[in-house]
C-alpha cells in the first residue's frame, strides 16, 4: 500500500476592513497621556477617547488654547447668566436635569459611581454648574466668598477650557464652590454630590499650594481654603476647619495681603504653625503682580479680612484649650501693628474708583486706629470684620483673665478691660438698628458685637453688677436679632457662626439661673438676724420666682431659635443637645 504523501489545506485569509483614516491632529493638539505614552490622540473634548476607554491616573489636559474667536463667543454667552435671576428662581426644577453624564445615581439616591469621576476628574456637566451657581451665588458672601461675583460666573461658565487654565478659576475654587452648591440644594442627586465635591476640592487644594503660576490662582486658592473652612465649621469639623484658616492665613501672610496699604516691600513675618507646615515663607516663591484694576484690588482687601473673620469665628465655636491655641495663631495676634491693609467695602464700590489703590488709603496701623476709637468711614454692610476684631481682643482678653499670671499688674488689667468695654459699647451705639428684613451681614455685625460684649463681660458677672447687666443685655439683643429666620430652611444660608452665638447667649442665662437660685437657696437658708442699717444687702429687684420666669422665658426662645439652626448643620446640633442637657440637668437637681 503506498503512501501519498498529505498535501498541506489551503489556508484562508481573513478578510479585515481597513481602518478609517482620520486626519492626524496638528502639532500639540493631542492631549498631555496620550503624548506621554506616544499614541494617537483622537482630540475629544474635555476627555479624548484613549483617556475614555482606559482611565489614567492623571486627568485628561490639553495645552493648546482656544481661538481667539472661540473664547469671544463662550465669554459674550457666560455674561447671559445674570447674576440677579438668582434671587427669584425657585429650586422645584433641579432635579429635573440629567446628571448620567456626571455621576449615575442609584434608586437610594447615592452616587453609585464616584470612582469614574475620580478618575476623569471631569466637571459636572454645564447644566448642573448653572444649578450649582444658583444654589450657592445668591448666598455666597455669607460664607466668606470675597471675589467678584460677575467675574467669577463668567470664567466659570465657559467649559470649553480645562482646569487649570488662567481663563478659568482654579479646580479647588471650583470644587469649594460646587461644594456648596450641593450643599445648597434640595434632598436629591445635586445633594448626593457633595462627598464627591469635597474629596476633589481637598485634592486640588493639597496639588495647587505648589504648583499655581499665577496671581489670580493665588488668590482663589485663598479663597477655596475660606470656604472650605466655613463648611467645616458648619460640620463641626473644628480640626478641619482650623488647618484651611491656618492654610488660608500662612498663603495670605505669604503674599503681604497684610501691607496692602503700605505697599512696601516688609521682610516676612514669623510662619505660623498651620496646615502647610512650611519651615520658611521662602519655600512658596510668594509674590503678588501688581493689579490691574480697582476690583481686583478690592478682592485682594476682602480676601485678607475674610481669614480674619473666619479664624475669628472658629476659636469662637472652640473649646477653651483650643481656643487658646488658636488665638495664638490668628493673624490678628501674630502681626498686629503690621497690618496696614484698609478696611474692606462692598465690591461693587470698587468698580466705580478707577484707579484705586489700598496704598493711596494708607493712614497706618489699621487695627490700632480703630481700637484707639479712632472714626472709620467703613460702611455698614462690611462692618462685621470691625465686630471680628472686637471679638477676637474680647476672647483673648478672657483667656488671659483666667491665666491670673499673664497679668502681673492687676490696674493695668482693668484699664484694658475698661477701655475694651468701652470701645465695644461706642461701636455697638454707632450700628443701625437690627430688624427682621435688614441686610444678613447687619444682622451678623450686631450678633458678633454682642459676643464681643459677653465674652468680655462673662468672667465679672459673679462680682460686678454692671458686668451682669451688660451680659444680659447682650444676650436678649442675641435672641431678638436672631428671630429674622422664619422657617429651618433660611438657616442652612447664613454664617455659622450664628448658631454658635446664640448657644453662647443660651449659656450665659444658664449661669445667670443657676446663679440666682444659688444666691436665693443661700439667702433662704441664713439665720434671722438683725441687720445693721449701715449693712449694704445687694439683692435682685425681683422676685426669685419672677426674675426666674423671664430668663426661662428668655433661654426657651433662644433654644427655639437653636433648634432651627440645629436643622442646618452638625455644629449647631452639637451645641443645642449641649444646651439642653445643661438645661435637664441643673432642674433635675432641684
Amino acid at each position: 500500500m503506498s503512501m501519498e504523501p498529505r498535501l498541506p489545506k489551503p489556508t484562508r485569509k481573513r478578510f479585515r476592513p481597513p481602518k478609517p483614516r482620520t486626519q492626524p491632529l496638528k502639532r500639540g493638539r493631542a492631549c498631555l497621556n496620550c503624548r506621554h505614552l506616544k499614541i494617537r490622540c483622537d482630540g475629544m473634548r474635555p476627555v479624548c477617547g484613549n483617556c475614555t476607554r482606559v482611565p489614567k491616573g492623571a486627568s485628561c489636559k490639553f495645552t493648546d488654547p482656544l481661538s481667539k474667536a472661540n473664547l469671544e463667543h463662550h465669554a459674550a454667552g457666560s455674561s447671559q447668566f445674570p447674576e440677579k435671576r438668582f434671587e427669584n428662581e425657585s429650586h422645584s426644577g433641579y432635579l429635573s436635569t440629567p446628571m448620567s453624564s456626571f455621576s449615575e445615581i442609584s434608586s437610594d439616591g447615592q452616587s453609585e459611581s464616584q470612582s469614574n469621576y475620580s478618575s476623569n476628574e471631569q466637571e459636572p456637566p454645564f447644566e448642573t454648574i448653572q444649578l450649582l451657581l444658583q444654589n450657592f451665588l445668591p448666598h455666597a458672601t455669607q460664607f466668606g466668598f470675597a471675589l467678584h461675583i460677575e467675574r467669577f460666573t463668567n470664567a466659570t461658565l465657559i467649559p470649553q477650557i480645562p482646569f487649570g487654565n488662567i481663563l478659568r478659576p482654579s479646580q479647588s475654587l471650583l470644587y469649594a464652590v460646587y461644594l456648596w452648591g450641593a450643599h445648597l440644594s434640595p434632598p436629591g442627586p445635586l445633594f448626593d454630590l457633595k462627598p464627591t465635591f469635597l474629596r476633589r476640592a481637598l485634592q486640588a487644594t493639597s496639588t495647587e499650594t505648589f504648583t499655581h503660576n499665577d496671581t489670580a490662582h493665588a488668590l482663589q486658592m485663598i479663597q477655596a481654603h475660606i470656604l472650605l473652612g466655613n463648611y467645616s465649621l458648619m460640620q463641626k469639623r473644628l480640626l478641619s476647619a482650623q488647618l484651611h484658616a491656618n492654610a488660608a492665613a500662612t498663603l495670605a501672610m505669604s503674599y503681604r495681603l497684610h501691607q496692602l496699604g503700605s505697599a512696601v516691600s516688609a521682610p516676612p513675618s514669623p510662619m505660623l504653625h498651620g496646615a502647610l507646615y512650611l519651615d520658611s515663607l521662602d519655600e512658596l516663591d510668594a509674590h503678588l503682580t501688581p493689579a490691574q484694576d480697582s476690583v481686583e484690588e478690592g478682592e485682594r482687601v476682602r480676601c485678607f479680612w475674610a481669614v480674619i473673620s473666619l479664624q475669628t469665628s472658629i476659636n469662637l465655636a472652640s473649646e477653651s484649650d483650643a481656643q487658646s491655641v488658636g488665638l495664638n495663631s490668628c493673624l490678628l495676634e501674630c502681626l498686629g501693628r503690621e497690618i496696614d491693609t484698609p478696611w474692606p467695602m462692598q465690591i461693587a464700590e470698587y468698580e466705580f474708583m478707577e484707579g484705586y489703590r489700598s496704598a493711596d488709603n494708607y493712614e497706618g496701623e489699621t487695627i490700632q486706629r480703630f481700637m484707639m476709637m479712632e472714626p472709620s468711614s467703613t460702611p455698614h454692610s462690611v462692618s462685621h470684620v470691625q465686630a471680628a476684631v472686637l471679638l477676637h481682643h474680647s476672647m483673648r482678653f478672657s483667656t488671659k483673665w483666667a491665666l491670673a499670671s499673664q497679668f502681673p499688674e492687676f490696674s493695668s488689667s482693668m484699664n484694658t478691660y475698661t477701655s475694651l468695654s468701652t470701645r465695644i459699647t461706642q461701636f455697638w451705639n454707632e450700628l443701625p438698628p437690627a430688624y427682621p428684613s435688614c441686610a444678613p451681614k447687619l444682622i451678623l455685625t450686631h450678633n458678633l458685637t454682642a459676643a464681643a460684649s459677653l465674652s468680655l463681660h462673662r468672667p465679672f458677672v459673679s462680682f460686678d453688677p454692671t458686668a451682669q447687666t451688660k451680659c444680659l443685655a447682650a444676650t436678649r439683643a442675641i435672641i431678638q436679632s436672631l428671630h429674622v429666620p422664619t422657617s429651618p430652611e433660611t438657616t442652612t444660608t447664613v454664617n455659622p457662626v450664628l448658631g454658635t452665638v446664640c448657644a453662647l447667649a443660651c449659656n450665659v442665662l444658664l449661669d445667670e439661673l443657676k446663679r440666682t437660685r444659688t444666691m436665693w437657696a443661700e439667702w433662704a437658708a441664713a439665720p434671722t438676724m438683725a441687720l445693721d442699717v449701715d449693712v449694704d444687702v445687694s439683692l435682685p429687684s425681683l422676685p426669685v420666682c419672677e426674675q426666674e420666669s423671664v430668663l426661662l422665658m428668655d433661654l426657651q426662645e433662644g433654644i427655639g431659635i437653636l433648634e432651627m439652626y440645629a436643622s442646618g448643620g452638625p455644629l449647631a446640633e452639637h451645641q443645642l443637645k449641649g444646651i439642653q442637657q445643661r438645661h435637664n440637668s441643673h432642674y433635675a437637681s432641684l
